[in-house]
């Protein structure tokens, strides 16, 4: 009969030991038993995925043998995630697998539509799926046909239009999640699609990452009720993220990285309108200076990350930010009179968890004890 490496927690003689040295009531020894016991039945099928290349045989042979009854489990329904890496064994998953709702399709192996129609027809749970490179409209076009219930979409430097992101909107109703990288042919036309589709009322998450949006695109998109995060990478957009920012009143996490035009102004809009926003990233963009961060004083998390920061700034964040638990700060500080300058500042988020100070200087174990004495919560520096 053949056998599959099954990752099971409580079989680890360490892990057990430290976990029952601190049980003393029976019912909570029962309740361990119980996860234990029923660990297969429950936790397990979410854990099977694409093996490693040299195990990849033997899970293929144990995945026939269960397709056909003769193993003690049946493996073959607990994949619910597969990389598209090799075509020979790709039709046989989808075939055996029926129960997988995860696919990849890798970059480095092209996959014809009509080997891509054959496996969306034959996984009918899919809820996810992922793109890279090799897919074109048509892919597109069979996915709203054949997979129309997906949540998530990833398109990763592929060569598709406007009209196969149409087609896919229009069709693929459940979407709540959409992430766009590196289509050069995708343009505002995709936004405007977006923001009719019928998924826009439950967008939420949105990923674009250098694409050919402009300032005009993002102006005259219509509202996205839902939308929790959204994070824009490497585009030479500012002032049509000012309408953006109107548009998500219930943003919760907004990430900005290595966007060349984007200014303090638009930062302090979003901290204005989005009144649930709680983490707030900002990654390489040279036009922000910190002024518009001390507008978001319902963030929670803050990262930010840029070549150079004034020391006002910090503190001017600081004195806006009062809830902040978790700050990141990677840059250089100037303007700086001493250590105890940067410890005042930060002195006055109350209620800081974890801090991570990477600005030039040291902070000595003398001023750790200060800024923990400060903020009674704070575990972790650096």
């Amino acid at each position: 009969m053949s056998s599959m490496h099954h990752y099971h927690p409580l079989q680890n003689h360490y892990v057990l030991t430290q976990i029952f040295k601190y049980l003393t009531e029976q019912r909570v020894l029962y309740s361990c038993v119980q996860v234990s016991s029923h660990w297969y039945a429950s936790a397990a099928p979410f854990l099977y995925r694409r093996p490693i290349p040299k195990k990849l045989h033997k899970f293929i042979n144990t995945i026939a043998d269960a397709a056909q009854h003769r193993t003690l489990l049946p493996y073959n329904l607990m994949v619910c995630e597969w990389i598209l890496a090799d075509k020979p064994n790709a039709l046989f998953m989808s075939q055996c697998c029926s129960n997988v709702r995860y696919i990849c399709f890798s970059k480095h192996v092209f996959i014809d539509e009509s080997l891509t129609e054959k496996l969306l027809k034959n996984w009918r749970r899919l809820r996810s799926i992922v793109l890279q490179k090799n897919a074109t409209d048509e892919t597109l076009s069979l996915i709203a046909q054949h997979s129309q219930s997906i949540e998530s979409i990833e398109i990763h430097g592929c060569l598709v239009t406007d009209n196969g992101i149409r087609t896919l909107l229009s069709h693929c109703h459940a979407i709540n999640s959409i992430t766009i990288v590196k289509c050069p042919s995708i343009t505002d036309k995709t936004l405007n699609a977006l923001s009719s589709a019928p998924c826009t009322s439950i967008l939420q998450t949105l990923n674009i990452n250098e694409c050919q949006f402009t300032d005009s695109g993002f102006a005259a998109v219509s509202l996205f009720p839902t939308l929790h995060r959204l994070s824009l990478q490497a585009l030479k957009i500012n002032s049509g993220l000012l309408h953006l920012a109107k548009s998500v009143p219930q943003l919760e996490e907004l990430t900005f990285r290595n966007m060349p035009k984007l200014t303090d102004n638009v930062v302090a809009t979003f901290g204005k309108t989005c009144r649930e926003l709680k983490r707030l990233k900002l990654y390489q963009c040279k036009e922000i200076n910190g002024v518009g961060v001390k507008e978001c004083k319902t963030i929670v998390e803050l990262s930010y990350f840029a070549a150079n920061m004034e020391f006002g700034e910090l503190e001017g964040i600081c004195d806006g930010c009062r809830k902040i638990e978790k700050l990141t700060i990677d840059a250089k500080l100037h303007d700086v009179g001493n250590d105890e300058d940067i410890i005042c500042a930060i002195s006055q988020l109350k209620e800081l968890k974890a801090l991570g100070l990477y600005s030039g200087s040291l902070i000595s174990p003398l001023d750790k004890l200060k800024l923990q004495k400060e903020c009674p919560n704070l575990q972790k520096i650096n």
